[in-house]
């Protein structure tokens, strides 16, 4: 009774193997389809399009699905995503979104705080400034003409001839760096806290030219209470966790992997004779010092001007490397 159970048992598990092999979803020339595929095309289809799509339309959406794979597993078969650089850095991305996605939990209030105070002239804000200007372009004596220009409007002149500016005349609430982009960072250095505020002044030079200037408000920079830019903390600790797991994600893995750079050294690899498909047979150690010595003497034929030579070998092949080098004192190496 025990053997038929058996016998039964061995049947049936033989029978179940061959169904797994003969029906194994691996076969790439098996194509599936699911319906969440076809839904999310169409989906999409609809989003760009702006309506549904005709059956017809459905039936060309799947079409182009299908057609789209099988040239997919074609090129995977002709070896064309190996060394391509853009699918690399694609599958790169990829890894990294999946890594990242690791670290998304919500950080605690004192998170955000230890964070805000750890990076708080991150969040500070730069002194801004209200002020006004005329312009003197430097393709018409700008220096000449904006010095008369202070000096009219100080003796009380309530206009005075000046250039337009493409950007305008009255620039309101703008910081350093905003102005600096604007006008020049030379420009932008001559606003600080204590600039003298309702007095014209100048000429301040630019990248374009002179101005004379006059500054009706400041704003003090000042930091922030964290209840104010909550928000934007949570989203700057989130980013920066998100980088430290794809960061440690790689160095862990890192230690894994030879890394070998390319440092413009010149190798080749040889086998004596009579080891792997090299020709001949063992010589004793005389003959395998011969093809060493032939192998040094080719390779530097095309390397003329190297001036140190590594020669490496293992067992029989370090000994071999030592006599080499006794008996080339010119070599440095």
């Amino acid at each position: 009774m025990k053997t038929k159970l058996f016998l039964f048992f061995i049947i049936g598990l033989s029978i179940y193997l061959i169904d797994i092999g003969l029906n194994s979803s691996d076969n790439p020339k098996e194509i599936y389809i699911s319906d969440q595929e076809v839904l999310s095309l169409v989906s999409a289809w609809e989003s760009q399009v702006g309506r549904k799509p005709t059956e017809d339309e459905i039936t060309r959406i799947i079409n182009n699905l299908i057609e789209e794979e099988i040239l997919y597993r074609e090129a995977l078969l002709l070896g064309l995503d190996q060394e391509d650089r853009i699918i690399k850095r694609r599958l790169a991305q990829k890894i990294s979104f999946l890594k990242q996605e690791t670290s998304t939990d919500k950080p605690s209030n004192d998170d955000l705080i230890e964070y805000y105070e750890n990076n708080k002239d991150r969040y500070y804000v730069k002194s801004a400034y209200t002020f006004t200007h005329h312009f003197f372009s430097a393709e018409n004596n700008s220096l000449i003409r904006s010095t008369n220009g202070l000096k009219e409007i100080l003796n009380g002149s309530i206009s005075i001839e000046s250039d337009p500016f493409f950007l305008g005349k009255n620039f309101i609430n703008k910081n350093e760096d905003e102005i600096s982009r604007n006008f020049g960072k030379l420009f932008s250095q001559n606003f600080k806290e204590d600039i003298k505020t309702n007095e014209w002044m100048g000429p301040l030079k630019s990248s374009f030219g002179h101005h004379i200037i006059k500054v009706n408000n400041t704003i003090p920079g000042y930091y922030p209470l964290i209840t104010e830019i909550l928000n934007q903390v949570e989203i700057d600790l989130l980013a920066e966790k998100r980088d430290s797991a794809i960061k440690d994600y790689i160095n862990s893995v890192k230690l894994e992997y030879k890394i070998f750079v390319n440092n413009g050294f010149s190798t080749i690899r040889f086998n004596f004779r009579g080891v792997g498909k090299s020709e001949g047979i063992y010589d004793d150690g005389e003959g395998e010092l011969s093809d060493a010595a032939s192998v040094l003497d080719w390779l530097q034929q095309y390397n003329t001007n190297s001036k140190i030579c590594w020669v490496a070998g293992f067992s029989f092949g370090s000994w071999v490397a030592m006599q080499l080098l006794m008996r080339r004192p010119e070599i440095n190496g």
